[in-house]
């Protein structure tokens, strides 16, 4: 957005108002608990830490929607401490997962303008508004291909001895899968999410409310064909932010030859009934 936006250029822009505040504090906050972390060799936990931060920043620029103010001429000293904001924390997030991935992490750490080594930079040296503005930053490649867990982190992968088998889940108790909150859903709207193949913008009446949710069908099914069907959809999960799109559910569907199948119903259930 920088490069699309102010031509790559970094700019302070406005004071911080109360949410830019809480992501710069945030920072603050989190440097000092994956540095413990780090010490007593919890390094799962600094990343879920890390990973946690990293939904917040993306909700701050959901909430935020610098593609709206990129419109108004008006908006554009705001939409400059928008942008600064999340490029200073990805600038500070690249610095907490260097322990762990090194060489990705210094080649985002300059792409931002920094010109030393990670590896020079003090730990407590680190804040967050040292992020330095008027320079320009790089236009970014992709840092990773789209690869198992197990081969991002180099573990060794032992090769396939014979045809693929399907991965059996863990066995849960009954009282794990009444945690899940099934319901049916009828769909009142659907549409493309602009710039993807696959993603729809899904409205979905649960009931007793209104939910938006982001779905990877869109390869399957047009929007049209969408609107009034009835689904499984699950309400309690937590909500994520996928392309600028906060998506408080999940529908469910059979994956087959890579292509999600719904199993919608075709008898007549209301909305919001529970699915056991």
């Amino acid at each position: 957005m920088i490069l699309g936006y102010q031509k790559g250029v970094l700019e302070a822009g406005d004071d911080e108002q109360g949410k830019d505040r809480a992501i710069r504090e945030g920072f603050e906050t989190l440097k000092g608990r994956v540095a413990a972390l780090y010490e007593d060799s919890a390094l799962s936990k600094a990343l879920e830490e890390i990973w946690a931060y990293i939904n917040a920043v993306n909700k701050y620029l959901a909430d935020n929607e610098p593609w709206k103010l990129a419109q108004d001429e008006t908006k554009k000293k705001r939409l400059a401490r928008i942008l600064y904001q999340a490029a200073a924390a990805i600038r500070g997030i690249s610095y907490l997962v260097y322990p762990v991935i090194p060489e990705s992490a210094q080649k985002i750490w300059s792409l931002l303008g920094e010109t030393k080594g990670m590896a020079e930079e003090p730990y407590e040296s680190c804040r967050f508004e040292d992020l330095r503005t008027g320079g320009k930053i790089q236009r970014p490649l992709p840092l990773f291909p789209r690869v198992a867990l197990k081969d991002f982190l180099q573990e060794e992968v032992p090769a396939p001895a014979g045809p693929k088998k399907e991965e059996r889940m863990d066995i849960i108790t009954f009282d794990e899968f009444k945690r899940m909150d099934l319901r049916v859903g009828v769909i009142l709207k659907a549409e493309k999410v602009p710039g993807t193949d696959k993603l729809l913008k899904i409205e979905v009446d649960i009931g007793t409310e209104k939910r938006t949710m982001v779905a990877g069908v869109g390869d399957v099914y047009s929007p049209d064909e969408m609107v009034g069907k009835k689904l499984i959809v699950i309400v309690n999960l937590k909500p994520a932010v996928i392309r600028g799109i906060e998506s408080q559910a999940m529908l469910l569907a059979a994956e087959t030859g890579g292509k999600a199948i719904i199993p919608f119903f075709e008898r007549d259930v209301p909305a919001g009934a529970k699915v056991k």
